[in-house]
């Protein structure tokens, strides 16, 4: 039946304006307010990973470096005896020309897996390490597999959640790695590092509000 059919109909909604009209606007409000907030949140989403990816970038230039990555740490689900599966993604990844990336391959990988780099990552020194020098293990022939030959890693921290994660640099070409100069190169991934820490707490802060 059409809504407005009959005058009684007209009359019994004008009675509801007076009545409850606002119990029936107050959702929609709500929600149209709610919509606006997502779009906020949604264009600090993208204001923020953007800026990262612009600040991996500048690091990757600066550096000469092959690939510069952000990789984060996150819970994987359970075994069977409840303990818990840390695994970590490269969410970030900036590459040279002709570089092939790794975020792809990447992705819910075990931290057990990655052990050696997570302890390099936890000395917090912004030093150049030699594949060649690293002891045999998983994490080294991922690494000859990507064609590292040298590499540099800082952990990321969040002032009450801890380690986060971390950012690394990789050098793929020998000439690249002879001519580096290794005290610039630890004070430019120290000051990427600030930066980057600082954006990845607003994206959790973000993350909150969602």
């Amino acid at each position: 039946m059409d809504l407005f059919g009959s005058w009684t109909e007209i009359g019994m909604i004008i009675a509801a304006v007076g009545m409850g009209a606002a119990a029936v606007l107050i959702p929609v409000v709500k929600k149209s307010k709610k919509k606006k907030q997502e779009q906020v949140i949604d264009s600090e989403f993208w204001s923020i990973h953007s800026t990262v990816h612009e600040r991996l970038t500048q690091l990757r230039i600066e550096t000469d470096c092959a690939r510069s990555q952000i990789s984060q740490f996150h819970n994987g689900g359970h075994f069977l005896d409840g303990v818990s599966m840390m695994k970590f993604t490269v969410t970030h990844e900036s590459l040279g020309v002709g570089v092939q990336g790794e975020g792809h391959l990447l992705q819910d990988s075990p931290l057990s897996m990655f052990m050696p780099r997570l302890q390099l990552a936890l000395r917090d020194e912004p030093l150049v390490y030699m594949v060649r020098d690293c002891e045999d293990s998983y994490c080294k022939q991922q690494l000859e597999n990507s064609g590292v030959l040298a590499f540099a890693i800082l952990p990321l921290r969040h002032a009450s959640k801890g380690i986060i994660g971390y950012l690394q640099c990789q050098w793929c070409k020998w000439d690249k790695v002879d001519g580096l100069d290794f005290t610039k190169v630890a004070s430019q991934l120290d000051d990427a590092r600030n930066a980057i820490e600082v954006h990845l707490v607003q994206q959790i802060s973000t993350n909150r509000m969602r």
